[in-house]
């Protein structure tokens, strides 16, 4: 498994199975599209409960950071994680998205109407002065991507379709 940072965001890869790699691109994508799915609910979990790129929480905001607390995007919560004053309606959640890909899920955060610019420049801007990196999905997130995508998969393999048609005689 390997989580590769971008200068907008990330790219997941390397938790497909083993013969993913004989089929059509067409299933690829399908595979890869399940990841993205469900690698941002987990990257809003994760967000949700305040913690970083490698699962740990993000470093707390400065009192005075927090008096002053707002947000252009809903109602500011005082006691929010770091990064998500509206909680599931801050950008860092709004403007993440993510794109399947044969070998690779890839995720970035959308330009901000407001400024203009990619959201990953404030997110950057964050990790490189105050520590928050949200560039990558947590272990946990990524193992429970893993699972739930298995889980998925398994369950396609084994659905059952419908009852064959009787042979008319």
């Amino acid at each position: 498994m390997s989580i590769r940072s971008t200068q907008v965001g990330y790219r997941v890869s390397g938790i497909q199975p083993p013969d993913l790699d004989g089929y059509p691109d067409s299933v690829k994508k399908l595979y890869w599209g399940w990841v993205v799915a469900f690698g941002l609910e987990a990257k809003e979990r994760d967000l949700a409960r305040g913690l970083d790129k490698d699962g740990v929480p993000m470093r707390a905001l400065q009192p005075k950071s927090v008096k002053y607390r707002r947000s252009e995007v809903g109602p500011t919560f005082r006691n929010a994680p770091p990064l998500e004053p509206s909680y599931a309606r801050s950008w860092v959640q709004s403007l993440l998205t993510g794109r399947a890909h044969t070998s690779s899920a890839e995720f970035w955060w959308r330009f901000d109407s407001h400024t203009g610019k990619s959201f990953a420049e404030i997110l950057r801007y964050q990790r490189d002065e105050y520590g928050r990196d949200v560039f990558g999905l947590s272990p946990q997130g990524t193992a429970w991507v893993a699972s739930r995508e298995a889980k998925r998969r398994q369950g396609k393999a084994t659905a059952h379709v419908g009852t064959p048609p009787r042979p008319s005689y």
